[in-house]
This record gives C-alpha cells, sequence and structure tokens, in this order.
C-alpha cells in the first residue's frame, strides 16, 4: 500500500497520540488535580460505581440541589467511571486528558471533512491558540466533552444527517441539564446559515436538535426535575439580578489579559474576516455556520470568562475554511500572485509564528497549571477527615466557602455542606438565607454562631484561615463557638448550643 494513502487513513491515530502526550505532559507536570470541581466529579463517579448509579444523598440541603441529590452531569459521570479503578487522584488527571485528546480528534476530523487545507497544521495551532482555552481543557469537568459533542454536531449540521443530530442533541441533555439548549442553538445558528447564503429555508435540522433534547430530558432517569432545574437556573442567570458573588469564570477577562492570552485567535478570526472578504464568490453555508458559532463565543467570551472553553476551535475552522474556499475559488487574483511568489518565504514564517504561539502557550499553561488555587489537593484533607470522624452520617456542616465543596466533598462524601456547587442555588432556594449566609461568611456579623445554628442548625463550622480571615476573627471572640480543630489551611469551630443539642438526642 503507498505510504501516503496509509498515513492519510491512519493519520488520526497520530493526532490522538500527538494530543494524549500534549495534555498528559502538561497535566502530570503537577501532582494534583486541577482546579475545584474535578475533585467532586471523579469523586461522586466513584461513588456511582460503588454504592449505585442514583445516590440517594442530600449533599446541598440548603440550596436548589436539597433531596436527594440531582446529577445535572450524568452521562459525564458514566463516562468517569471506568478511571475510578484508578487511584482518584490519578483518575481526576487521566480522565481530562483522554477527553480532551478526544475533543482534538474531533476538531482534526472535522477539519478534514471539511476540506480545510492541512488539517494537522491547524491541530498544531489549535494546541497554540490559547492557554486559557487549554487549561479549561485540562480540568476534570464536562467541557471537553460538550465541546468534543458540539464539533461533532458542527459536522453532521452541514451534512444534514438529522437522525445523528437527534442523537447529539439528546447525549448533550444527559451531559449538561442547564446547558442542553445548545444543540439546539447550534441548529438554529445552521439554518439562518443555510438561509443567509443559499436563500434556503430547511427548518429540519432545527426540528431534529430540538426533538433529542427534548428526549434526553424526558427518557431520564431525573424526570421531571432535570427540566424543573434547568429552566430554574436558565431564568435565574437570564432574569434574576442576583447578589451573591459567584466563581470567577462567571466574570469576564481584563480585556489586556483577554486579547494577550488569546492573539492567536483574534488574529485567526480577523483573517477569516479578511479571506471571505477578498473572495470573489459567495460566502458558503458551513464557512457563515462557523463565523456565526465564533461570533457567538467572542461575545460570550467578553461576558463570561468560561466561554472561552469553546471559543478557538470554531475560530479556526472558520479561518481554515474561509482560507480552503478563497484559494479554491481563485480568491483576488492580484493578492493570490502575490502569494505564490513569496511562498516559501510566508510558509517559513507562518510556522515560526504558529511555533512560538505553541511554546508561549505551552509554558503559561503548565504554569498555571501548577500554581491554580487548588494546588495542594489535600488542603482540606485533614479538616474534612477530623469532620468524618467527629459527626454522623449525613450531619451537615457549615462552610464559609461555598467553593470548599468539591475538594471537602473529595476527602468526606459522609456531610451535607450549606453551599456549595454555584451559590446562586442557594439564591435560588432561599434569598433571605443566601444573603444571610453571606454576610456571615464575610464577617459582618457580631457572634456569629447563634445566626448560623438558627439557620442552619449545623454543630460544626469549617472555615478558611486566609481567605475567611474577619469570619474567625469573630468566631473567635463568640461565646458560643470553640475552635476544635486547626491547621495550615483551614479551622474548624463547634457551636456549643449544637453540641448541647447533640448531646439531648
Amino acid at each position: 500500500m503507498d505510504l501516503k494513502i496509509l498515513m492519510e487513513r491512519h493519520s488520526w491515530i497520530f493526532v490522538l497520540a500527538f494530543a494524549a502526550v500534549f495534555f498528559g505532559s502538561t497535566q502530570f507536570s503537577t501532582p494534583n488535580l486541577i482546579a475545584y470541581d474535578g475533585h467532586f466529579h471523579i469523586k461522586y463517579a466513584w461513588l456511582m460505581r460503588t454504592e449505585g448509579l442514583i445516590l440517594h444523598k442530600d449533599l446541598l440541603p440548603f440550596t436548589i440541589l436539597k433531596g436527594e441529590f440531582l446529577d445535572h452531569h450524568f452521562l459525564y459521570h458514566l463516562l468517569l467511571m471506568p478511571f475510578t479503578f484508578l487511584d482518584l487522584r490519578i483518575a481526576g488527571k487521566a480522565a481530562p486528558v483522554v477527553f480532551a485528546s478526544f475533543m482534538v480528534l474531533a476538531f482534526y476530523e472535522a477539519a478534514r471533512r471539511q476540506k480545510v487545507p492541512w488539517p494537522m497544521f491547524w491541530v498544531l495551532v489549535l494546541l497554540s491558540s490559547s492557554f486559557p482555552f487549554l487549561y479549561r481543557m485540562s480540568v476534570a469537568r464536562v467541557m471537553n466533552v460538550t465541546l468534543a459533542l458540539q464539533i461533532v454536531l458542527f459536522v453532521l449540521l452541514t451534512r444534514e444527517r438529522n437522525r445523528l443530530v437527534f442523537l447529539c442533541g439528546f447525549l448533550y441533555a444527559w451531559l449538561h441539564y442547564s446547558a442542553s439548549f445548545v444543540a439546539p442553538l447550534l441548529a438554529l445558528l445552521y439554518v439562518l446559515a443555510v438561509f443567509l447564503a443559499e436563500q434556503k429555508f430547511r427548518p429540519a435540522p432545527l426540528g431534529y436538535a430540538f426533538g433529542g433534547a427534548a428526549a434526553g430530558f424526558i427518557i431520564n432517569p431525573f424526570f421531571p426535575e432535570n427540566m424543573i432545574f434547568s429552566a430554574a437556573a436558565n431564568l435565574h442567570k437570564l432574569l434574576y439580578k442576583s447578589t451573591v458573588e459567584v466563581g470567577n469564570e462567571w466574570y469576564g477577562y481584563k480585556s489586556e489579559f483577554f486579547l494577550d492570552s488569546c492573539a492567536l485567535v483574534f488574529i485567526a478570526f480577523f483573517l477569516g474576516l479578511l479571506l471571505t472578504a477578498l473572495s470573489e464568490k459567495k460566502i458558503r453555508s458551513d464557512v457563515l455556520f462557523s463565523f456565526f458559532i465564533s461570533a457567538l463565543y467572542a461575545a460570550a467570551s467578553m461576558k463570561a470568562r468560561r466561554y472561552v472553553e469553546y471559543w478557538p476551535p470554531f475560530v479556526l475552522l472558520f479561518c481554515g475554511m474561509a482560507a480552503r474556499d478563497f484559494f479554491a475559488d481563485g480568491g483576488s487574483p492580484g493578492l493570490l500572485h502575490w502569494l505564490r511568489r513569496w511562498k516559501a518565504p510566508l510558509m517559513a514564517g507562518l510556522f515560526l509564528t504558529v511555533g512560538f504561539f505553541f511554546f508561549s502557550t505551552t509554558k503559561n499553561l503548565a504554569h498555571d497549571l501548577r500554581h491554580t488555587d487548588s494546588n495542594e489537593t489535600d488542603r482540606y484533607g485533614p479538616a474534612a477527615r477530623w469532620l468524618a470522624a467527629h459527626t454522623t452520617e449525613g450531619e451537615t456542616v457549615f462552610n464559609a466557602e461555598w467553593d470548599a465543596f468539591p475538594e471537602y466533598f473529595f476527602h468526606n462524601s459522609k456531610n451535607s455542606l450549606v453551599a456549595g456547587m454555584d451559590p446562586a442555588f442557594m439564591e435560588m432556594e432561599d434569598p433571605l438565607r443566601s444573603k444571610k449566609y453571606g454576610e456571615i461568611a464575610k464577617g459582618k456579623i457580631d457572634n456569629p454562631s447563634a445566626l448560623i445554628y438558627s439557620l442552619f442548625k449545623t454543630r460544626y463550622i469549617l472555615a478558611h484561615n486566609r481567605t475567611s480571615r474577619d469570619f474567625i476573627k469573630k468566631l473567635a471572640v463568640d461565646k458560643g463557638a470553640r475552635k476544635v480543630f486547626s491547621d495550615d489551611v483551614c479551622s474548624v469551630f463547634e457551636i456549643k448550643e449544637g453540641r448541647n443539642t447533640s448531646q439531648d438526642e
């Protein structure tokens, strides 16, 4: 068999292996799990494997997730389960390596099937594009899987493989309840692109995507609670003026950092626009579709940094397909002549530029992975294990930092916590209690133990020594509380009223 044909047929193996080496080398440059949420997801998947697929636990009794826990990433946790046969720390690092590698493979296949020139080159550009994007691909969270599914859906929509579009909509609903609208949204953008580029109205893909998402909600072990939660979460984000401080991912980047960290993505975006403008022929529907997605995620990333996890691949597909059409259709004759004349130095400059971004991005990524806030996976471990030994099954602990929940849960799934996952979840359940929780945690309430016991009926309080310094000062002079555990990271206080009640019981 001809070597070239052999390479073309099995190029996907090289792409997958290259991506695995890339993400593996950066991921394992630190022994700790990356960021916060991966601690929760890998532990939750382990519990599903060891205790049953539907966990009968009330993990967050003062939030909208109270009662039997609603697993709004059910399919993702099923995918994580095979990894949980490993040590959980290794599992939480191996899973994102695998999922991110398959995301890169999906991108390569999309570029190849859309006839983008040099698809392997575009893989290298993707891995050089943005270290915030690559950082988020390195976290044990659902986005590396949902991004891969979006890329697959992009290709299926351009070919109108409607039955598979239905399946993608179904799978997306099982992966991420509150983002299940994404499949119908992409289908809507495709229908719009076809209408504008071809003057044809073909709504069938939209119907199949919507039907798949609806089926994913209904044919689901958590129906109808999953639909209620998704509607409530999205309406709260869209319509409610929240007073709580949410996670950093819901805030936009500073403009200078955004431009600097995603410089190659911006270059590709504007190059795609330039090539499209200079093309002699009318824009094709797949190029316009990719532009719509790119523009949507660009705007979303400016509003909330979390959307940078979806932006670069679609920008690069847009630029690649714009280049495909520019050169295939003849483009601007004068510009094409100039490009052919200076082909060698231009190619050298192109590869040197991408090489520079590759090494710069990899360096910044490795630095970020080694210096995250949760750099030490075991930082909550001693306090969590102490509380596990001194509390009953299902007993609630007051945590002053809502974002301590994933790391605490990783070490101790015996207790419930008053806040976690998203501070808006408590606000959605009880706005007044949520407001009081914020005031207590920020150290604005004198002698807080009485109010904590009144609102939450908890016996123990967990606080981070640095981020809850003001709160700990209030507890130190509170005669209703006493410190029972402390290390370099955390302090645990016992509420005397809760202790007396526990002894009476």
